[in-house]
């Protein structure tokens, strides 16, 4: 499951994805990779997520929840250890400018952050900003995990409620077959 908050980066990353990238952006090493994404104007809320990629940029930059949105004026620049990426999104019948900025070597490693704005705003959001953090942790993915999948490590942690194991509570809901 990706909460509606994952949508802004998912469409940034189809963007991308849709715009010519970069041709000197280093290709990330294949194997497991862990992320780390904190909403910002939640509160801190934050998730932890493995997923095991084959070596490739598009890899990096894959979220299918991307062919949820319509993305225009799309840009993505790189020039020593720094990637911004812009685009004019509409992600369920809201205008969203979102802009991120990325450093790293982005072959083990990489971290930044990205805005988005809404108009009008997305259930009740106007802004949004999530800190994004991505590491390279081992050559080999999980048993069973092939490129591409991505699981949830952890749960969501929610300020003052602790950690949520979203994928455990979607299992259990009567009628919700995962």
């Amino acid at each position: 499951m990706k909460p509606i908050l994952m949508l802004p980066l998912a469409a940034l990353a189809g963007a991308a994805l849709a715009n010519p990238l970069p041709p000197d952006l280093p290709t990330p090493r294949a194997g497991l990779w862990e992320m780390q994404t904190r909403m910002v104007d939640m509160g801190g809320m934050s998730m932890n997520m493995e997923s095991c990629m084959d070596g490739s940029i598009e890899d990096l930059m894959r979220h299918p929840e991307a062919e949820k949105a319509e993305c225009t004026d799309m840009k993505v620049d790189y020039s020593g250890n720094r990637l911004r990426a812009s685009a004019t999104c509409t992600i369920e019948g809201s205008k969203a400018q979102i802009v991120s900025d990325f450093t790293g070597n982005f072959e083990t490693a990489y971290r930044g952050e990205i805005r988005s704005t809404f108009t009008p705003p997305l259930h009740g959001m106007k802004q949004s900003t999530a800190q994004v953090e991505s590491r390279w942790v081992a050559p080999k993915c999980h048993p069973g995990q092939r490129p591409g999948d991505t699981r949830m490590k952890g749960g969501v942690n929610i300020p003052g409620m602790g950690n949520i194991d979203l994928d455990s509570m979607m299992k259990n809901m009567p009628g919700m077959n995962r």
